[in-house]
């Protein structure tokens, strides 16, 4: 619909509010384009206003996910026009809008790199208390002991470093002592969309990217409030080995979630939060996790373009954990029957500001955050006091529709204190970064800079990133694409520091460790193709190159001055090369809603200097070979070659049916101190499960009214026996009843 109105004034000028066809919702971000190159966007609000030469003009408004439209307006001197557009949705093969790829807006198909998108249903149809268990479910990715690794980028650690970085709403949350994911601050009842890059993205996003990256994109509010909340309740079922049961009658688990999102006047104010109690399968491991998110965006109307908000998040935690097991007899309880406790809060704030003016939009980000934990066990001190500033401007001028620069510079500083770290610890870095995105025809090419600055305490380290990438539109639905990009990660105060001992098994510092330093590479072609005339989906098909080189890995050894244990070292250069095909899509078949993401991952992650040694000491020489159980094809440890993974729903009316499958081969290679007797059970759970991982969840749900639902969820159906690393064993069969309600 387009309403226009004419009347003297002193320049040419056209405006009026872009809003959707359907929902009525204003529509952000608009891209305008106007005869003799001028152009503009629209503001929060769906505003926009552009000045124009007198006499007839054409204005062509698009975005993405939305049908084209163009108009031809004459208008004379001095005049202005109030032109208001509703935009149609476009019918298109699966529309998916992302962000992570180049700091805008751009369809999933036409980025030059490998990137899935997981949508909140699967998060909501599978009651996902964590949020690393739906990461879990993406091609290609594997979350142990809350750490992530993609394509085979990382093995094992424990509480040390992360080569994936977190975001949330283009925000990092990694803690600054261990550079950990705080995967309990993550709203998961507030997510709009998650977006896993699987390349390094350190131009962009700086240390921490080298694997890729994760981005979780929460709720803004529409036109009409939204409240929802999710009441739940369940057991831990029997393992099959009698000798794992520890506990008497069942270990029980329950909570809820809420989220409220509206608009009030001028503002969006989305209100979010979940309680939850577990008493866990493993001794001395149950927890209490209650958190509260807040997200605020407010649109001043005396400063059009401007936009400005607070963010952030609260928690308050009380959880249990464990390097290692008893036995394999006795799995779910820890070795020396010592598991740490930890109690704390933990919060982070978020003040930004966002304006935009013409073809320019400023971005001016910062955080206040606080790691707090009060951890122990009965014989350690895990105490830990971490805080964390962090700041970030950007720019971004787009030239027309298909031309994009992103320039920009952060800061952070990050403190703690801890007993485990030998004390109080200071980081630092700065770096400057710049993108540049054009599109052609059919062509779209980037490329981008960074350049980026770490202290850790009185060490120095500085590193130069270089990435391009292109993309091809070899047809309507069929993309062709190829990219490179470096990738770096200084390390964290945890893999420099950690002194301590987990029962009789030490963990201890490394204050000589250099940055990783390397590369990811990629070509790959993503075919969209329809059923009938509502499924519409994606085939991708890609194949990976990843070099990295200083490589740090949690190694065992027998270390001078300490003895035995866990040390974080350097261990030399790697290779990992590999395919992927995934498999996305969702509509209606007849009269069956359907929703499929899919995805099976080969990986060759190989030692290229096996001989290298990298500690020496009397009695004892440490080298890939000399500390691998199976150094055969020179596997690097604690990876998986193969990956499947596959989640399925089918909506028939009101009813539902879903299944997860995650499949991990065998782990061919792990530190051969493992199989000897000083781990007991570890040789002995390896060869009984030599066939590697498969888990299967399952779920049913009924939708009694169009804001009532219940479900009934089983998590590893089968209650299948896994290891996902040495001396630590798997969840068994799960059941949990949910109530979920929305207005």
């Amino acid at each position: 619909m387009c309403v226009a109105l004419i009347w003297p004034m002193r320049a040419q000028t056209v405006q009026g509010s872009i809003t959707d066809a359907e929902t009525g919702e204003p529509l952000p971000m608009v891209n305008i384009l106007a005869s003799h190159g001028k152009g503009t966007v629209s503001d929060n609000t769906g505003y926009y206003s552009l000045k124009l030469h007198a006499g007839t003009n054409t204005i062509q408004f698009s975005f993405l996910g939305y049908q084209q439209q163009t108009h031809t307006v004459t208008f004379y001197k001095d005049t202005i026009l109030v032109l208001d557009i509703s935009l149609v949705p476009s019918q298109e093969v699966l529309q998916t809008v992302v962000v992570s790829a180049g700091k805008f807006a751009q369809r999933a198909e036409e980025t030059t790199i490998s990137l899935e998108v997981i949508k909140p249903d699967l998060i909501k149809e599978k009651n996902t208390v964590r949020l690393e268990e739906a990461f879990n479910q993406t091609p290609g990715v594997i979350i142990t002991d809350k750490q992530a690794n993609i394509r085979s980028g990382s093995g094992w650690s424990f509480g040390t470093g992360s080569r994936v970085l977190m975001l949330v709403d283009d925000m990092p949350l990694l803690s600054p002592d261990a550079g950990q994911i705080q995967w309990l601050l993550l709203p998961n009842e507030a997510v709009m969309q998650m977006e896993v890059i699987k390349a390094a993205s350190s131009v962009l996003y700086g240390t921490s990217a080298m694997n890729g990256l994760i981005n979780v994109r929460t709720i803004t509010p529409k036109t009409e409030p939204l409240t929802e909340v999710n009441v739940f309740g369940g057991f831990w079922d029997a393992p099959k080995r009698k000798s794992l049961k520890w506990w008497e009658g069942t270990q029980n688990l329950g909570g809820f979630t809420f989220l409220h999102a509206r608009k009030v006047k001028s503002a969006d104010i989305t209100l979010s939060g979940m309680f939850s109690r577990d008493a866990n399968y493993r001794w001395q491991e149950e927890e209490s996790l209650n958190r509260i998110n807040l997200k605020t965006q407010f649109y001043p109307s005396s400063v059009k373009g401007l936009t400005w908000g607070i963010n952030g998040s609260i928690l308050y935690s009380e959880t249990g954990d464990a390097l290692l097991w008893m036995s394999y007899e006795d799995a779910y309880i820890p070795r020396d029957s010592s598991a740490t406790r930890s109690t704390g809060w933990d919060y982070y704030i978020d003040p930004f500001v966002i304006y935009r003016h013409g073809k320019n939009k400023h971005v001016l980000r910062g955080r206040y955050m606080g790691i707090n934990n009060n951890a122990r066990s009965e014989a350690t001190n895990y105490e830990n006091y971490n805080t964390y500033y962090y700041g970030e401007y950007q720019y971004q001028h787009f030239f027309n529709n298909t031309f994009w620069v992103t320039a920009g510079a952060t800061g952070a500083l990050g403190y703690s204190n801890s007993e485990i770290f030998t004390g109080y610890h200071e980081t630092e870095n700065a770096a400057i970064f710049a993108q540049v995105d054009k599109k052609f025809s059919k062509l779209t090419l980037s490329g981008g800079v960074r350049y980026e600055a770490f202290r850790l305490d009185d060490r120095n380290f500085s590193k130069p990133v270089f990435r391009a990438g292109a993309n091809y539109a070899l047809g309507q639905a069929t993309f062709l694409r190829a990219s490179i990009g470096q990738g770096f990660r200084f390390p964290s105060m945890a893999e420099a520091f950690t002194f301590t001992y987990v029962g009789s098994t030490g963990v201890f510092p490394n204050t000589s460790l250099q940055p990783e330093v390397g590369w990811t590479s990629e070509i790959g072609i993503k075919q969209g193709f329809k059923i009938g005339d509502d499924w519409k989906g994606f085939v991708d098909l890609s194949g990976f190159v990843n070099y990295f080189d200083n490589m740090i890995e949690f190694t065992f050894g027998v270390w001078e001055n300490y003895g035995f244990g866990f040390r974080s070292m350097n261990v030399g250069a790697t290779r990992i090369i590999g395919s992927e095909l995934s498999v996305s899509g969702q509509g209606k078949i007849g009269p069956l809603d359907m929703r499929i993401l899919a995805g099976y991952t080969y990986a060759l992650p190989q030692a290229l200097e096996p001989q290298k040694i990298y500690a020496e000491y009397p009695g004892f020489v440490a080298t890939y070979e000399s500390t691998s159980s199976n150094p055969t094809n020179d596997i690097l440890k604690y990876r998986y070659r193969h990956l499947l993974r596959f989640d399925w729903t089918l909506k028939y009316g009101d009813v539902g049916i879903g299944t997860s499958i995650r499949h991990n081969d065998y782990m061919q290679n792990i530190d051969a101190i493992f199989e000897y007797t000083v781990f007991p059970g570890v040789k002995e759970s390896r060869e009984a499960l030599i066939n590697g991982d498969l888990i299967i969840d399952a779920r049913l749900f009924y939708q009694i009214t169009p804001s009532w639902r219940v479900s009934i969820i089983i998590d590893n159906l089968n209650n299948r026996e896994y290891s996902p690393r040495p001396a630590q064993l798997g969840a068994p069969r799960r059941f949990t009843f949910t109530v979920f309600y929305q207005i």
